[in-house]
């Protein structure tokens, strides 16, 4: 008998919570990814006059990956390579993010949040 009251006193739980979450309705809040200012052209842009290309002996291919992360304000900050090539790619890579002007900063449910990003920087090194 006391079996069949606890699951009796179970199942009526249940249905009571399931009738709680029917009434209320699931919202999602997407979340707006941080975006230099004028978008991905304008960024290329940015990265095309003021990365500096380190000279090298060979003709050769390097990427460095940058995180960082956008705050509030749509400022940079916590800059480190995660992925790095020769010091002086990693060097310039970091010094550009560096000077870099505010970004619009991501959106969660409407409201500012400081994000982490990722950014690959390709750098094609010749004499």
């Amino acid at each position: 008998m006391k079996a069949i009251l606890s699951i009796l006193l179970t199942l009526v739980s249940l249905a009571a919570v399931a009738q709680d979450l029917e009434s209320k309705p699931f919202v999602c809040t997407p979340e707006i990814q941080p975006a230099f200012p004028g978008g991905f052209d304008s960024l290329r842009s940015f990265l095309s006059k003021n990365l500096i290309y380190p000279k090298r002996n060979a003709v050769s291919e390097d990427i460095v990956v940058i995180e960082f992360v956008v705050n509030i304000d749509g400022s940079l900050s916590n800059l480190k390579v995660v992925k790095g090539s020769c010091e002086r790619c990693n060097k310039s890579a970091l010094d550009v993010f560096s000077k870099m002007p505010k970004w619009i900063p991501g959106r969660e449910a409407d409201k500012p949040k400081a994000m982490k990003m990722l950014y690959p920087i390709k750098f094609k090194l010749r004499d």
